[in-house]
């Protein structure tokens, strides 16, 4: 059961991932940020990121208050992830739909395996 567990927790973020990876593919081009400018926005996000995940402000991020947020962006994720999967958004996976949602994101992952193995016979 826990192999079945870890392997759908890692199917779930590779499918995470290739939603992202798509909606960033669609996005048109736009002039690149210079090297400074991408470390200001960083160190922006991460300040920000801190500010969200120090939740009473002492200037630390203790235990608990680092697993709520990680608990919190899991769940979002799994949500997302879930969401996805539920094609007819019924608010029920049934196990054509999950097993459909699996095997798209193997043939994903074996389109990307095979891209970057024809990409690497290239260099």
């Amino acid at each position: 059961m826990k192999k079945f567990m870890l392997l759908t927790a890692a199917l779930v973020f590779l499918f995470s991932a290739d939603i992202v990876y798509a909606q960033k593919e669609q996005e048109p081009q736009q002039a690149q940020p210079s090297a400074e400018e991408i470390q200001e926005k960083l160190k922006a996000a991460v300040k920000a990121e801190f500010a969200n995940v120090d939740v009473n402000s002492d200037g630390a991020i203790s235990l608990n208050e680092f697993v709520d947020y990680s608990t919190q962006e899991a769940r979002i994720k799994a949500e997302n992830t879930f969401n996805g999967f539920d094609t007819d958004n019924d608010g029920l996976l049934s196990e054509d739909e999950y097993m459909a949602a699996l095997q798209n994101m193997m043939r994903l992952l074996a389109e990307q395996i095979k891209a970057a193995s024809a990409q690497q016979n290239k260099d």
